[in-house]
């Protein structure tokens, strides 16, 4: 399975990444690259979720499935917008903050239930 982590080289991103790579996944980790290495085995791909394009570097780049441990709804929401298509986005954020992940989802156009899976 191709696995997208954005974020992937802190502390939960890389834990996820790394138990992907063990199991034998194709595991790409977007991130800045500045807090850390990324786990053994995974394809780094710079972005910065804080500037405008900052997905850009994805284009064109297609996942079975995207983990996102963003602890900020409107990072999700602008995931979600950007990558589309069959991937499932897992929000890794406490449940107060899955209303404010929806409304970021309708504010970027998107309509519907969000395609998500969470824990906290």
């Amino acid at each position: 399975m191709r696995i997208l982590v954005l974020g992937g080289s802190q502390f939960l991103g890389r834990a996820i990444a790394s138990h992907a790579c063990a199991a034998d996944h194709d595991v790409t980790c977007a991130a800045r690259g500045l807090a850390g290495p990324i786990a053994a085995g995974a394809r780094l791909i710079r972005i910065d979720r804080d500037v405008a394009d900052g997905l850009a570097p994805l284009a064109g780049e297609t996942f079975d499935a995207v983990v996102d441990v963003s602890r900020h709804p409107g990072q999700v929401g602008r995931a979600v917008a950007a990558l589309g298509g069959p991937a499932i986005i897992a929000a890794v954020a406490a449940p107060a903050r899955l209303r404010r992940l929806h409304d970021a989802r309708h504010h970027t156009g998107l309509r519907g239930r969000p395609n998500l899976t969470t824990t906290g």
